[in-house]
């Protein structure tokens, strides 16, 4: 997401073992911070829904009804941003909802 003050964190699409997880990365491309690992039977060839829930400095992150996990974010007014490289992704909608 991106803040008056610069970029936040880059979440990523990477392969992990035999299946899938999101990489938590830092605002540069160093090896990952964290790794959300997706459910057994994730397919990154279907539309999926994902969500993205911020409360104060917490993103809440979900795969349908599945929790993945929260990171730390800057508690600031954001806006999401989507990046691909050497991919190719349909998006139907990215959603990110701000709870007080």
């Amino acid at each position: 997401a991106r803040t008056a003050a610069g970029a936040g964190p880059l979440l990523a699409l990477v392969r992990s073992g035999p299946g899938w997880a999101l990489a938590v990365r830092g605002t540069t491309l160093k090896p990952p911070e964290r790794l959300l690992p997706f459910p057994p039977g994730f397919d990154p060839a279907v539309f999926q829904q994902m969500r993205f829930e911020k409360a104060g400095g917490c993103l809440e992150i979900a795969w349908e009804d599945h929790s993945m996990g929260e990171i730390a974010v800057s508690p600031e007014p954001a806006r999401p941003c989507l990046q691909v490289r050497r991919a190719k992704v349909e998006v139907d909608a990215v959603r990110m909802t701000a709870r007080p």
